[in-house]
């Protein structure tokens, strides 16, 4: 009968407590993460799969010395399952990287990560209703020359469609 050990099970919590998140969160950021956690999670789990357990199975490189051996060939690992794995991180890798720029762009359009915030604006923006902010924020916690506001002043920012005084309050 097939038996799941820990080794199996924990790749399979991983994947659906990351399934969960990406479900129930109103983060942006948290999304990402949690879709990284299920590119690892699967990631895993096959290399589990992969591998045999009580055998020791010999890494794929073909040496006259171990040619000679019996059961080489039985007991050899396979090849095919690393190099997919191989392939998914870097495709989770790169992944991970285009959706953080896309999470850039997001954010210094509709000065939110909130999923709540961000789909409503960008309705109104599919449908030319939305007008994007007049002052360009910069990415930088240390604005050039003095202008712009610093880190510290994104936490104060009151949000989409809401005017700052020049001291910061909310008009």
């Amino acid at each position: 009968m097939f038996g799941l050990g820990f080794l199996e099970v924990f790749p399979l919590v991983l994947i659906f407590v990351s399934l969960f998140g990406i479900i129930t969160t109103n983060n942006a950021i948290k999304t990402i993460i949690y879709m990284t956690i299920l590119n690892a999670g699967v990631i895993t789990f096959w290399i589990i799969l992969g591998s045999e357990y009580g055998t020791t199975t010999l890494p794929p490189i073909m040496v006259d010395d171990i040619i000679s051996q019996t059961n080489y060939l039985e007991r050899m690992a396979d090849p095919l399952p690393s190099a997919l794995m191989i392939t998914a991180i870097v495709i989770g890798f790169a992944v991970t990287a285009v959706l953080i720029i896309i999470l850039i762009s997001i954010f210094r359009r509709y000065r939110s990560t909130d999923w709540r915030v961000i789909v409503p604006l960008a309705k109104k923006d599919y449908k030319g209703e939305f007008k994007p902010f007049e002052e360009d924020i910069p990415a930088t916690p240390y604005p050039a020359k003095g202008k712009g506001p610093i880190i510290s002043e994104y936490i104060k920012y009151p949000g989409p469609g809401l005017k700052r005084e020049e001291k910061g309050g909310v008009k």
